[in-house]
C-alpha cells in the first residue's frame, strides 16, 4: 500500500492523502479520484492522465515509483493533468497528394475549423485546398516572388501571406479576394515572419467568440530588413516600427501578457511593450506604447526561433476551448507562461515570463536605448543538439517541448524544467520542423531526406515513417481537429495524412 495525494500541475490538492494499492493502474487511479470528488454518475468525468515527477504512470503506480526513483516513506504526490474531449489517432497513410504548384511549397497552415488548408509557394501563389476532397478551392495570385508564410487569423476570417517580395497581403477566405486593392508594403527585404495578435485566452462558453473591434485586428511582421512593423489589418496601414536593427529579424511572438518578443540574427532576443499591456496609458503616443524595454544576450550566435506555452491557444482562441473541454482548457490558460530561444550555438535557453516582468524596468523615457538584462539568465539552458536548433515547439497543453537539429535528430523536452526525456534518432538529414498533435500525445517532424516521421510521446520513440515525398520537406501542421496532418515539399506537392 501507498500514501498518494492527487494535485494539479500548480500544486493545487485535489484530494487528501488516502491508502492505495501498489498495483493500481490509471483506470483503477481514475476510478478512485471520481470517487473522491464526487462525480455524479450522470455528467460525464474529466478523464485524466496522471504523473510521478514528470514520469506518466501507464503500467502500476508502484512499477513508476520504482522507475522513478522515489520513495514511499512520505506521501507520494500523483499530479492530474486533464485530457482532451477527443483523442487523437496516429497518423498512418497518405490520404491525397495535393498536386498545382509549379514550385516548391514553401509554407502550409491549416484553418481553425480544419476544413480548409493554405499553402505558400516558390511559384509566387497560394493555394487553398478543400480537405474533405482533397482538390483545390482557389489559387490566390499577387505576390512576385516566392510565397514563404501564410497563417490564419485566430478566427478564421483572415488568411495572411507574405514572402520575399517584402508585401503582407490579407486575404477574405469566405471571397478568396485580397482583403485591399494594393499589398501592404514598407518592408525593403524579405518578410521572415507574422503573427496574428491573439485574440482572449479567457472565454465565458464555447459558444462565445472573442474578437477584436473591428479597427483594431492587428499583424506584426520581422523582416531581412531588420525592422518590425506593427499593421492594422482592416485598414491596411503600418501603425507603427518598432524595430529597427541591422540584422535579419528570424522570428516574432506574442505573448499571453501581450508583449512582443522579437530575435534577430545580432544574437538577440527583444522584448517590448505593447498598447494592450496591462496598465498601459492608450492615450499615449504609439512610440511611448510601442518601445523596447530589454534585450537578451545569451546566445552566442544568431536566434532562429521563439516558442511559448500559450502559442497554440493563442492560434486558435475559443475553437480549442471547443474542441478539447473546458477543464483542459482552463488547465492550459492557468499555467505560469514560459518561452523559449533557439539558436545556431547549438542550445535552447528557457524562460519564465514571471521572471521577465519582474527584471522588466518600471518605466522609462522616450528614446532612452533599452535595458541589457545581463542578470536575467535563462531558467534552464537546454544542451545536447550538436548542430544548429533549427525549429521548436510546445506542445498544446505546454508541458512538451520539441526541438528540430540540423544534426539530424528531434528531442523530447520536458516543459517546466527543461530536462531531456528523449532523443528521436531516423532522419538521414537535417531536421526542419516539428508539430505536435492537438491532444499533445503525437509529434511529427520533416526533414531535408524527403521523409516526416511519427512519435509517440507515452512510448517515447518513432513509431512510423511517412515517406512519399520525393525532395525536401519544408512545412508541416497538424489540424486542429486531430484528424490529419499536412506536409508541403521541394517536389512541388502538399501530402495530408490520416490514420
Amino acid at each position: 500500500m501507498v500514501l498518494v495525494a492527487f494535485q494539479t500541475d500548480t500544486g493545487e490538492k485535489l484530494t487528501e492523502t488516502i491508502e492505495v494499492p501498489d498495483d493500481s493502474t490509471p483506470a483503477e487511479l481514475q476510478e478512485l479520484l471520481d470517487t473522491l470528488q464526487r462525480v455524479d454518475l450522470d455528467d460525464a468525468p474529466t478523464r485524466y492522465s496522471f504523473f510521478l515527477g514528470g514520469q506518466e504512470i501507464q503500467g502500476t503506480l508502484g512499477h513508476t515509483i520504482v522507475y522513478a526513483e522515489m520513495s514511499t516513506e512520505t506521501t507520494v504526490f500523483i499530479t492530474c493533468r486533464p485530457l482532451a474531449l477527443f483523442a487523437v489517432r496516429a497518423v498512418s497513410r497518405c490520404s491525397a497528394v495535393l498536386e498545382g504548384h509549379s514550385e516548391g511549397v514553401l509554407d502550409i497552415s491549416f484553418s481553425p475549423d480544419s476544413i480548409t488548408l493554405a499553402s505558400g509557394s516558390g511559384d509566387r501563389t497560394i493555394r487553398i485546398w478543400d480537405t474533405l476532397t482533397a482538390t483545390c478551392k482557389h489559387i490566390l495570385k499577387g505576390h512576385s516572388n516566392w510565397v514563404i508564410r501564410v497563417a490564419y487569423s485566430p478566427c478564421g476570417r483572415h488568411l495572411a501571406s507574405a514572402g520575399v517580395d517584402g508585401e503582407l497581403r490579407i486575404w477574405d477566405p469566405i471571397t478568396n479576394k485580397a482583403l485591399h486593392s494594393k499589398a501592404l508594403r514598407g518592408h525593403k527585404k524579405f518578410i521572415s515572419s507574422l503573427a496574428w495578435q491573439p485574440l482572449p485566452l479567457v472565454v465565458k462558453d464555447a459558444t462565445s467568440e472573442p474578437e477584436p473591434p473591428a479597427d483594431a485586428l492587428r499583424l506584426v511582421t520581422g523582416s531581412k530588413d531588420g525592422t518590425v512593423r506593427i499593421w492594422n489589418v482592416l485598414s491596411g496601414t503600418c501603425e507603427h516600427v518598432i524595430h529597427s536593427g541591422t540584422q535579419c529579424v528570424t522570428d516574432v511572438k506574442w505573448t499571453r501578457s501581450s508583449y512582443l518578443l522579437v530575435s534577430s540574427e545580432d544574437t538577440k532576443l527583444y522584448v517590448y511593450s505593447t498598447p494592450f499591456v496591462t496598465g498601459t496609458d492608450r492615450s499615449a503616443p504609439l512610440s511611448i506604447q510601442y518601445r523596447c524595454l530589454a534585450m537578451l544576450q545569451n546566445h552566442g550566435h544568431w536566434v532562429n526561433s521563439i516558442a511559448t506555452s500559450t502559442d497554440w491557444l493563442q492560434r486558435y482562441g475559443s475553437k480549442a476551448w471547443a474542441a478539447l473541454g473546458e477543464k483542459y482548457y482552463r488547465q492550459m490558460t492557468r499555467t505560469p507562461e514560459v518561452f523559449l530561444t533557439c539558436s545556431d550555438d547549438h542550445n535552447i535557453n528557457l524562460y519564465t515570463m514571471a521572471d521577465l516582468i519582474q527584471a522588466l524596468p518600471t518605466s522609462t523615457t522616450p528614446g532612452e536605448p533599452p535595458m541589457i538584462l545581463t542578470a536575467l539568465q535563462p531558467k534552464c539552458r537546454m544542451t545536447g543538439h550538436a548542430k544548429p536548433v533549427n525549429h521548436i515547439a510546445f506542445s498544446p497543453d505546454g508541458h512538451y517541448i520539441a526541438s528540430a537539429s540540423f544534426d539530424r535528430t528531434v528531442r523530447l523536452w520536458d516543459g517546466t524544467t527543461g530536462k531531456q526525456l528523449a532523443i528521436f534518432r531516423g532522419h538521414a538529414s537535417a531536421c526542419y520542423r516539428v508539430c505536435f498533435s492537438a491532444d499533445s500525445k503525437f509529434l511529427v517532424s520533416c526533414s531535408k531526406d524527403s521523409t516526416s516521421k511519427l512519435y509517440s510521446l507515452a512510448k517515447r520513440k518513432l513509431i512510423r515513417d511517412l515517406p512519399g515525398h520525393e525532395d525536401e520537406v519544408f512545412a508541416l501542421d497538424w489540424s486542429l481537429s486531430g484528424e490529419m496532418a499536412a506536409t508541403g515539399s521541394k517536389d512541388k506537392t502538399v501530402r495530408l495524412w490520416r490514420n
